[in-house]
């Protein structure tokens, strides 16, 4: 996958990680709104349904792991295609969970993204919320 492929390659790319049982997700890189999420994801991983995160924030997600996201950030500005990039993110019940995932950076629909691709068992529950 290249930056400049047109939306059927980028479709495509999609396509063949959903194949593969792979969960994709595609991120803007100017807003941080997701615009895609494949139903590979499991509710165990993400808490909520696969069609809920359209539209959601992952700035938010990332809220206590920035430096996390920063590093992201700039490898993402460097290299096209980041493998097995590990990291932590908040998730919607406030857990906190660590994933690997690959990021490739794409054009998706006019708007500049990160495309991750993980394995369905590529993260793992570090922090639960005490209640």
């Amino acid at each position: 996958l290249r930056p400049d492929d047109d939306y059927q390659r980028v479709t495509e790319f999609l396509l063949t990680h959903w194949h593969d049982g792979k969960s994709v997700c595609v991120v803007s890189q100017i807003d941080n709104r997701c615009l895609f999420q494949n139903d590979k994801l499991l509710p165990a991983r993400a808490i909520i349904q696969p069609s809920e995160w359209i539209g959601q924030n992952y700035l938010w997600y990332w809220r206590d792991s920035m430096e996390d996201y920063n590093q992201l950030r700039e490898l993402l500005n460097r290299d096209v295609y980041i493998p097995k990039f590990e990291y932590r993110l908040r998730r919607p019940d406030g857990s906190m969970a660590r994933y690997l995932t690959d990021y490739y950076t794409a054009n998706y629909l006019g708007v500049p993204v990160r495309i991750g691709v993980s394995g369905l068992a590529d993260w793992e529950l570090i922090e639960t919320l005490s209640k």
